[in-house]
C-alpha cells in the first residue's frame, strides 16, 4: 500500500521546515506533502483540505490503494489531528498544541483569531509524542489526559523535536 504523510508545520515555521526535508529524505517510497499555513483556523482548515483533495486524492487513482498519514509539531499537531478526523486518518502527533488558544495569545496573535481554536481531542487512534523538556507547552497539565493515549515521552529533547528522537517518528510512519 502506498503511503501518503501530510506535515502539518507550527506557528511561525512553513512548510519548508527541517522536519518535511528529514521526512523525504528517510522515507524515499513515500510520497510527502507539506503547504504553509495560515494562523486563522477558518482560513487554514479549508486552504488545507483543499490542498488533500487536489495535490493528492485527486491525483491518485481511486483502484490504487494508499494510506494517509497526517504529521504535525506544536500547532501543525493540533491540525493534524483536525485533518485525521476529517479524513478518518492516522495522525503522529509531536508535542501537539493542545490549547492553541492560550499559546498564540502568548505570541501575540490577535484574540479573536486565537479564540476560534479549541482544545485539542485526545484520541487513542492517534500517536503522542511529547518532549518532557518542553519549554513552550506545559505537558503537566494534560497528564492525566495522555495517560489514556498512545504517547511516547522524551527526557533529551525540548519543543522543536529535530534530534534523533525524530527517528522514532519516522520508525512508526514505516510501522502504520
Amino acid at each position: 500500500m502506498k503511503k501518503i504523510v501530510v506535515y502539518c508545520h507550527g506557528f511561525g515555521s512553513d512548510a519548508k521546515t527541517d522536519k518535511v526535508f528529514r521526512l523525504k529524505h528517510s522515507l524515499p517510497d513515500v510520497e510527502v506533502y507539506a503547504w504553509n499555513i495560515p494562523v486563522d483556523p477558518e482560513i487554514a482548515i479549508p486552504h488545507l483540505t483543499q490542498h488533500v483533495d487536489m495535490d493528492i486524492l485527486v491525483n491518485n487513482p481511486i483502484e490504487e490503494e494508499a494510506q494517509l498519514i497526517f504529521v504535525g509539531t506544536s500547532l501543525g499537531g493540533w491540525y493534524a489531528s483536525k485533518l485525521a478526523d476529517i479524513y478518518t486518518a492516522d495522525a503522529i502527533l509531536i508535542n501537539p498544541s493542545y490549547n492553541p488558544r492560550l499559546s498564540l495569545q502568548a505570541k501575540g496573535v490577535d484574540k479573536q483569531v486565537a479564540d476560534k481554536y479549541s482544545e485539542i481531542s485526545w484520541s487513542n487512534r492517534y500517536h503522542y509524542f511529547i518532549s518532557r523538556n518542553d519549554e513552550v507547552i506545559d505537558f503537566n497539565l494534560v497528564a492525566m489526559e495522555l495517560a489514556r493515549v498512545n504517547t511516547k515521552y522524551y527526557e533529551h529533547t525540548d519543543h522543536r523535536f529535530n534530534g534523533p528522537e525524530f527517528d522514532d517518528v519516522v520508525a512508526l510512519i514505516n510501522e502504520l
